[in-house]
């Protein structure tokens, strides 16, 4: 019976702690699932960190002369967060600020400018730092010496005046071929006119007006203008001398050349009458010459017979 009691109170003491663990791992699991429920909400609720980011788009101008200068520096808000009274301080070898006019407000996406004073005391190529808020640029400028500028400049014209001189002299020679070429072209123009062939096609007159112009250019001194004439008239002479070295003959008919030659003609034939009317006249001539010979050495023997009948004494003396 005893045992029988002792039993009974082991198993309900079991039961009970049974039951007991079955919650606690019931609440543990409840509190697990709830701290993982509480950091998921708070990741997902948690803002994405703002970033502030500057970039200068533009700098305005960027060459100088030695002095008092005033740039303008385009600045861009790239980033998320706002800047105020944003300012620029600049350094570089030779140069120092002395005045800046901040940008007030400048919101994300947003650009404006900035003027900066200064003052550049070195000619040369400088290289500027540029701070804005916590970012740092560079940028370089030229900046130039006046009085330096201008006795190079002077040099400078100098020589591109030479240059451009030696370059008139030399279109002044091509000039003056190109007139004694128009002079051959223009006697060879007027002798193939002659020859009877067909010119109708060419004429000098354009290409004649070109080297007066082209003349005229250079003695104003406008080479870029001498060079533009000179082409025009290069290839004008070399058109009308190519269509003259093509020219044919006219073909005329007999009666026209006859017509066109009667002159020749005529004083041919009159040559060749008058040549024979002198040989006519030179053989007539002759004959009568002859004639006369005969009659005066007939008349001259027949005078020395008789006298040698007359004088036999004379006769024989002569012999």
């Amino acid at each position: 019976m005893k045992k029988t009691v002792l039993l009974s109170i082991f198993l309900m003491l079991a039961i009970a702690t049974a039951m007991a663990d079955e919650n606690s791992s019931q609440e543990f699991n409840t509190t697990i699932n709830e701290t993982i429920a509480i950091n998921e909400t708070q990741e997902n609720t948690t803002e994405p960190v703002k970033v502030a980011k500057l970039t200068i788009t533009n700098f305005i101008p960027k060459e100088f002369e030695i002095g008092d200068v005033q740039f303008n520096i385009e600045v861009k808000n790239t980033g998320d967060l706002d800047f105020k009274n944003l300012r620029a301080f600049i350094s570089g070898e030779g140069f120092y600020t002395y005045n800046v006019l901040p940008i007030g407000q400048l919101n994300p996406k947003e650009s404006a400018y900035m003027v900066v004073m200064g003052k550049f005391e070195k000619a040369g190529k400088i290289n500027l730092s540029i701070t804005l808020d916590q970012f740092l640029f560079s940028q370089s400028v030229n900046i130039t010496d006046p009085n330096k500028a201008s006795e190079e400049q002077k040099l400078e014209k100098l020589r591109q005046e030479e240059e451009k001189q030696k370059a008139l002299d030399s279109l002044t020679l091509v000039l003056e071929d190109l007139e004694l070429n128009y002079t051959k072209l223009e006697k060879e123009l007027y002798d193939k006119k002659e020859d009877k062939y067909d010119v109708s096609d060419i004429t000098l007159k354009d290409l004649k007006d070109y080297l007066r112009k082209l003349r005229a250019d250079i003695t104003v001194g406008d080479l870029n203008q001498s060079k533009a004439t000179l082409n025009v008239a290069l290839d004008e002479f070399n058109y009308q001398k190519e269509k003259l070295a093509n020219v044919k003959l006219i073909k005329q008919p007999f009666m026209e050349i006859v017509r066109s030659n009667l002159l020749l003609i005529s004083s041919l034939a009159a040559s060749i009458i008058t040549f024979f009317a002198l040989f006519e006249l030179l053989h007539k001539k002759k004959e009568s010459i002859k004639k006369i010979v005969e009659v005066r050495y007939a008349n001259g023997k027949t005078k020395t017979t008789v006298e040698e009948k007359n004088n036999p004494e004379k006769k024989k003396t002569d012999k």
